[in-house]
């Protein structure tokens, strides 16, 4: 029997032809990881693992024998999956729901509750939705590894960078969209509303979508989180509409190289305090 690493089993009667099943005693079944209810404890499993099958996280694995749940020590364990709702489904429909409650309810312009609302919108609701199904936080870029580039290559993408937005602050549709939002004190809002605003922005698409899809699409993953992403900028002036692609295809393969999305989180909060600086200096 091939050991495989499953979000969830499904289970069939019957094995389709052409799988080979090995009969297990449960619980000497259970690959690494894993644990099953008490109440399983003297079932007999028969488990099928066609060669082809992929071994990734989510797989359905085919099992002959009676109905169990098998869980993983940190899966998304909640009933919704047993009605074989995949782990990267409920995360996009998490995304989804929260970019339109966004449109629906949008963040309000008083600063101490634009920073409340930010959060709800963007962490909390996130974090929450991971804790209510076990998910552990650090398997989601909540954790600091390393920088992934050399000292060098920073600082020359950090001067590109700053060169670019101060060429986007001199386009007047650009310029005028931030101009309509006059920041009551520049220091604040620099490190406290800037800084508050893209942690939780960069948990939600390079933290809890893209560490949420890798598993299962590999680098892919960074490109799906760039659609929401863009789609969340829409609304904005037209040259950050624009770049926000761009910049959702870099912050992702960044967060998804150093396995973090708080990389991606410091270089974004850079961003907006060069567009602060040489929008209103």
């Amino acid at each position: 029997m091939q050991t495989a690493t499953a979000r969830y089993w499904k289970i069939f009667r019957n094995p389709p032809s052409g799988h080979s099943c090995t009969k297990t005693s449960v619980p000497d079944a259970a690959p690494n990881g894993h644990s099953f209810s008490p109440k399983h404890s003297s079932i007999v499993l028969q488990v099928c693992v066609p060669p082809e099958m992929p071994r990734v996280p989510g797989s359905l694995i085919c099992s002959c024998g009676p109905s169990l749940s098998l869980k993983k020590s940190n899966p998304l364990s909640c009933p919704l999956m047993r009605t074989y709702l995949s782990k990267e489904s409920i995360l996009l429909l998490s995304a989804a729901a929260l970019l339109l409650a966004g449109y629906s309810y949008p963040l309000s312009p008083d600063p101490q509750l634009y920073i409340v609302t930010v959060w709800v919108y963007l962490f909390f609701t996130p974090v929450a939705i991971l804790l209510f199904f076990g998910e552990h936080l650090r398997n989601y870029g909540f954790i600091w590894k390393k920088w992934p580039f050399p000292a060098g290559r920073t600082l020359l993408g950090l001067v590109l960078t700053a060169l670019l937005f101060y060429g986007a602050a001199k386009i007047p549709s650009y310029r005028d969209y931030y101009l309509a939002f006059p920041p009551q004190n520049l220091l604040f809002h620099a490190t406290v509303v800037l800084g508050s605003y893209y942690f939780a922005e960069e948990f939600l698409f390079r933290g809890f979508l893209l560490f949420g899809l890798k598993d299962r699409f590999g680098e892919f993953s960074v490109v799906m989180q760039t659609v929401p992403f863009a789609l969340f900028h829409l609304g904005k002036s037209g040259p950050e509409g624009l770049l926000s692609v761009f910049a959702g295809l870099i912050l992702g393969h960044i967060a998804y190289r150093s396995e973090s999305f708080l990389p991606a989180f410091l270089i974004h909060w850079f961003i907006g305090i060069c567009t602060l600086v040489f929008v209103w200096f």
